[in-house]
């Protein structure tokens, strides 16, 4: 697998074990090196923590976004 852009071609490194990470990630997000080259989770929206296991919400107000 590669990823192409306009000049080159650049091969995607081979995925981790999702056992690699915290708890494979709780299912809600994807296990990848970090760029201290570790698993690590990197979580889907809604969801955070070192394993993605944590639910988490952005409220809307007034058009923007609460933290």
């Amino acid at each position: 697998m590669s990823v192409l852009n306009e000049q080159l071609r650049c091969p995607l490194p081979p995925p981790l074990d999702p056992s690699a990470c915290p708890n494979a990630c709780s299912d809600n997000g994807v296990c990848a090196r970090n760029g201290a080259g570790q698993p690590a989770c990197y979580c889907n929206t809604g969801f955070g923590g070192d394993d993605c296991g944590q639910g988490q919400y952005t409220e809307v107000y007034k058009c923007g976004y609460k933290w």
